[in-house]
């Protein structure tokens, strides 16, 4: 389940390129190879509570941002550093899927702002890397139980 959740956060992330400021694409880029190091050398994680008050202070951080004028690159913001906080966790099962939905939210919000075709490969891939760790019967061998 970690090569589709960090592919469809990529995707996810590169589908915001240019949405959200730079700052917060730095952040996210930081928190993907550190997310990384986390998962699969085992770095050493982050406390989930200072992670959680961190991510919540940030949230209303860059949700504040939201006007008439200006409504999609403050939710793309928002989007990304939580999606970076949710990467620097240790990670179980409802944390992959909670990454996948923070991808495949941010892949949803870039939608109102690039309608290219170069758009629609990029959605369509995340779309199939997001749809895998879904997957009804894997959730079921993963559980134990028998599948139909």
């Amino acid at each position: 389940m970690t090569f589709f959740s960090y592919t469809a956060v990529l995707l996810g992330g590169i589908s915001l390129y240019g949405v959200a400021e730079d700052f917060v694409y730095i952040f996210f880029i930081l928190s993907f190879f550190l997310g990384l190091g986390v998962d699969l050398k085992g770095f050493p994680k982050l406390s989930r509570l200072l992670l959680n008050a961190l991510g919540i202070l940030g949230t209303f951080f860059f949700l504040s941002f939201i006007s008439l004028e200006n409504l999609i690159t403050p939710v793309a913001n928002a989007l990304l550093f939580l999606t970076g906080i949710k990467l620097l966790e240790e990670k179980k099962a409802r944390d992959y899927y909670q990454i996948t939905l923070l991808a495949f939210l941010s892949s949803a919000v870039s939608t109102a702002v690039n309608p290219d075709p170069q758009y629609f490969l990029i959605f369509s891939l995340g779309s199939a890397s997001r749809s895998y760790p879904l997957n009804p019967h894997k959730l079921l061998q993963g559980s134990g139980r028998q599948t139909p």
